[in-house]
């Protein structure tokens, strides 16, 4: 009904009060509406259960597809008998009734591996800063700590959050609520009726009765002194004029009064005050504070073994959670919590700062440096492999005859942990234990999973089963071990009996045979059911090659026939080749430019805006990344005469600018803003930027762009002026007409940081920009490239010729010395991904 669907049973999950209906259980139907767009159906039936399903074609599927169910990897109703007792078979699963459900994800690939990472390491350099979105803490990098603390925030104090609640440090503002005895006998209250008489606080009564009261010097003095052991941090000057007034007290002839300081911030660690959850409250306990931001390059730790870094560690910036990245604002820098291992084998814990060439042994790399990574081939067989691992276990093999990848991990653990040798020959053996060992600590577990191995996959075999067949052998190896560690302990317990030892080794002999049984059934009810990889690979070969591939749409690679790939482990990779969210001007060399917003925006990228070129050839060139913020619109500037400096709604009058032409600079409380100085035809003039109700982005330009690869130039520097910013819409313009055009140009600016844009009247909000001439010919080109990337107002100057798609100013000669542009909006196609 006009897109709403009835709510007939909501489940796994709590329900709404407002939706539940009257003496409904959980179960009972619920009230309400939902719309229908906003759900996603998951009403799917599988054609097939526990069978594998070839497809006879490749499917593509994107981010939140449904591909299928997690289940268990056998029916929990077939069993086929199980001993209950643990196999000396190490590779027995446990019964069906010990695995929940679980997904298994393999990422492999039969490409040449190793040659593509060679080729991308030695490109990866190259890569803008923007798509470096990893940090590499090197070997000898220090880790920061926090600087001390500079007192205790007492319990009771209010605090209102002003920077991202989730963050590991938070800045805030503190709310006092202080009684005040003075106020009350100055103002003899005693005698008068406030609030009718009635000395309900003002929070149990409307909102719209919340009153505010005017502290004078003596009333302020006295609260300072008052308050100074408990708020040792609050000055006389933090207490403003006007404050709320909470409750008159007659008991105490006092008056409750409330108050924010805004003019202070403080940094807390969130965890302190997590019993608030993100929300403005009052602390329940005394916590630490600090005056500034606690963390600081100078900070940085003398050179120890116990604080630096030893074992490199990688972090990416787009994945990392927001507890481990904190923004500084103050230095523009990006701050990042790292666990790493130092000389001594112990995990040591603190921050790095990321800001390009702040910190020795901190840098930004690209995913595609496969920082750490290592491949290796394994050349093993299937049973060779479980021989090694076996006799590895037993102590008997020694470690010249690992594998290549036993190799490879053995130097990992040996290199990484700190554990006593067990054998009085070389170093000790490769075990479930140490390997274990490894994975707690996550510097250790990362080295391990930057491991990329090539071998045949369990999923590829003969129909004879040959190479799972070679596991045969090792239950006979095994048992003849088991007996002559049996018989040792009986010798060793002096019990000859026949009977006693005869017992003793029957009982492994029928363990073997149970076990025997056992394998034969995973081997063809298991295993052999679940070989797909032949299949697939049969498939691919058979099916006819498309000739419409592009390089944004390659062929599809196909399954090697011998079963081999490179396996690289998921949650290495997850999170690495994640470009990071940030919302991106696409500007097409047709003209066409669209501003695409991604989903989630990663932290540090909120306030920034990338330029993106697509050539001719579909090559995307990253041109920049920009700042913005947002000011109030301005209407166009008008002459005034000078203000009133006693005027009480200025708040900043700042006077010898040098901003090019601009001289003084007047705010306004309203956020007009007031420009002086000298005007190219009316010599020394105010102008006025009045402030309208809607606020507007503007983007500060880089200072210069010099960009030149392969056929694509784009290049522009300023000339005497300070109005480097402009509208993000007509940057991306501005950047397309430039890589038209391929010419060098010099701009005058645009406006400035508040939208205004003396001593032009008509660049408010930086909609317009202006350039100096080229020669005709190249002149005529440019406002060619203008008028096609959305300027669709150009003015020139009288002195210069018609030009085709600009208008001549014959009036006046403000355009003699540039070209004016002004871009239009609403041309660019806003995209939300």
């Amino acid at each position: 009904e006009n897109g709403y669907a009835k709510i007939r049973k909501i489940n796994d999950c709590d329900v709404p009060n407002l939706l539940v209906k009257e003496n409904g259980s959980t179960d009972a139907p619920h009230k309400g509406y939902v719309k229908v767009t906003s759900l996603t159906s998951f009403t799917f039936k599988p054609e097939k259960l526990n069978d594998i399903v070839v497809l006879k074609s490749p499917i593509a599927i994107s981010s939140g597809d449904f591909i299928g169910y997690i289940g268990h990897n056998q029916q929990q109703t077939d069993h086929f008998n199980e001993p209950a007792q643990s196999s000396i078979a190490t590779i027995k699963r446990p019964s069906d009734t010990k695995l929940p459900p679980l997904l298994h994800v393999e990422l492999f690939t039969c490409e040449d591996l190793s040659a593509f990472i060679t080729k991308t390491r030695a490109l990866a350099d190259n890569l803008p800063e923007s798509e470096k979105n990893l940090i590499l803490v090197e070997k000898g990098a220090r880790l920061i700590q926090a600087s001390k603390t500079d007192g205790n925030l007492t319990s009771g104090l209010g605090i209102k959050f002003t920077s991202d609640k989730d963050s590991y440090y938070v800045k805030i503002n503190l709310e006092y609520t202080l009684n005040s005895w003075e106020y009350y006998s100055e103002n003899n209250l005693k005698s008068q009726t406030i609030f009718n008489n009635n000395p309900k606080k003002i929070a149990d009564r409307q909102s719209d009765e919340t009153k505010e009261i005017i502290l004078n010097h003596y009333h302020k003095q006295q609260l300072e002194n008052r308050y100074n052991k408990i708020y040792p941090q609050l000055t006389m000057s933090d207490i403003p004029d006007k404050v709320e007034l909470v409750e008159v007290d007659h008991n105490s002839s006092s008056v409750k009064i409330r108050f924010c300081v805004n003019t202070k911030h403080y940094w807390i660690a969130s965890k302190d005050v997590s019993h608030l959850f993100g929300q403005d409250g009052t602390l329940n306990t005394a916590i630490p504070y600090w005056k500034n931001f606690p963390l600081s390059l100078d900070n940085l730790p003398p050179a120890t073994k116990d604080n630096t870094v030893h074992f490199p560690r990688t972090v990416s910036l787009t994945s990392s959670d927001d507890k481990n990245l904190i923004i500084d604002e103050s230095t523009d820098s990006i701050w990042v919590k790292v666990t790493a291992g130092n000389e001594e084998r112990w995990s040591i814990t603190g921050w790095v700062n990321t800001k390009k060439d702040a910190q020795e042994h901190v840098k930004r790399i690209s995913p595609w440096h496969w920082q750490g990574f290592e491949t290796v081939i394994e050349k093993a067989t299937v049973g060779e492999f479980y021989t090694k691992i076996n006799d590895n276990r037993a102590e008997t093999l020694d470690i010249k005859e690992y594998t290549d990848s036993m190799k490879a991990l053995h130097k990992i653990l040996i290199e990484s942990l700190l554990y006593s040798v067990q054998r009085k020959k070389g170093l000790p053996p490769f075990t479930v234990e140490f390997l274990k060992d490894g994975l707690r600590n996550s510097w250790t577990a990362e080295m391990i999973g930057h491991l990329i191995i090539k071998y045949e996959s369990e999923w590829h075999a003969d129909e004879a089963l040959t190479k799972w067949n070679e596991i045969d052998s090792l239950f006979e190896k095994e048992t003849q071990k088991q007996k002559k560690l049996i018989e040792k302990w009986l010798d060793d317990n002096n019990i000859t009996m026949p009977y006693k030892r005869n017992s003793a080794l029957n009982s492994v002999d029928e363990e073997y045979e149970e076990t025997k049984i056992h394998w034969q059934l995973e081997k063809e009810r298991r295993i052999k059911p679940s070989l797909w990889w032949q299949e697939v690979a049969q498939n691919q070969q058979q099916a006819q090659p498309t000739n419409n591939q592009t390089p944004q749409t390659p062929a599809l690679s196909n399954l090697s026939a011998d079963g081999k790939a490179w396996f690289i482990h998921p949650v290495s990779i997850m999170g690495r080749f994640i470009s990071p969210g940030i919302v991106t001007y696409h500007i097409y060399h047709d003209g066409k430019i669209e501003k695409h917003i991604p989903p989630e925006i990663s932290k540090g990228y909120e306030q920034k805006y990338k330029y993106v070129y697509h050539d001719e050839k579909n090559n995307e060139h990253e041109i920049c990344i920009c700042d913005w913020h947002t000011t109030k619109e301005k209407a166009d500037g008008v002459i005034v005469s000078a203000p009133n400096r006693k005027d009480p709604n200025i708040i900043e009058y700042k006077e010898n600018l040098k901003e090019g032409d601009t001289q003084k600079r007047v705010k306004f409380k309203n956020g007009d803003i007031a420009e002086y100085g000298r005007h190219p035809k009316k010599d020394l003039i105010w102008r006025r930027y009045k402030a309208l109700n809607k606020n507007v982005e503007i983007v500060r330009m880089p200072d210069k762009i010099d960009y030149t690869k392969d056929d694509v130039i784009i290049s522009y520097v300023f000339s005497n002026t300070k109005r480097r910013y402009t509208g993000p819409d007509p940057l991306a313009g501005f950047i397309g007409a430039l890589a038209e055009t391929g010419l060098k140009l010099t701009t005058t600016g645009s406006c400035f940081a508040e939208g205004s844009c003396f001593p032009s009247a008509e660049h408010v909000n930086g909609k317009s920009i202006d350039t100096l001439y080229l020669n005709d010919n190249d002149e005529q080109k440019f406002i060619n490239a203008m008028h096609k990337f959305n300027f669709n107002e150009q003015i020139t100057g009288n002195n210069k010729k018609k030009f085709d798609n600009a208008k001549q100013d014959l009036k006046n000669d403000l355009h003699n010395t540039h070209l004016h542009s002004e871009f239009k909006p609403g041309s660019i196609k806003e995209i939300i991904l």
